[in-house]
């Protein structure tokens, strides 16, 4: 498994992704978005970035999980969907 801090994780109001007390990831702050040439400074995709993250545990709980499924039906041996899902898993947990 890797080496990530466990979830849950969410955001706190500054909309910095925490798990707990245990800072995880400073998604905002006063220099955000500066170099983004967007109409909001580039807020929303930091937005949208930290509720990613903040979901990164359990999406990678679920893409353990569809794994394991299309791993055990044969009708799934070579599919695409079966390829992603192992892409994704170590894309996220090897270094």
């Amino acid at each position: 498994m890797s080496g990530h801090t466990k979830g849950p994780w969410s955001l706190d109001e500054a909309g910095d992704v925490v798990s707990g007390e245990n800072l995880i990831c400073i998604s905002a702050g006063e220099n955000y978005g500066q170099w983004r040439d967007v109409e909001d400074g580039g807020k929303s995709e930091f937005e949208a970035n930290a509720r990613l993250i903040a979901a990164a545990p359990e999406l990678l709980q679920a893409v353990i999980a569809c794994w394991a499924v299309l791993h055990a039906d044969q009708n799934y041996e070579d599919s695409e969907v079966k390829q992603m899902a192992k892409a994704a898993f170590e894309k996220a947990t090897q270094p």
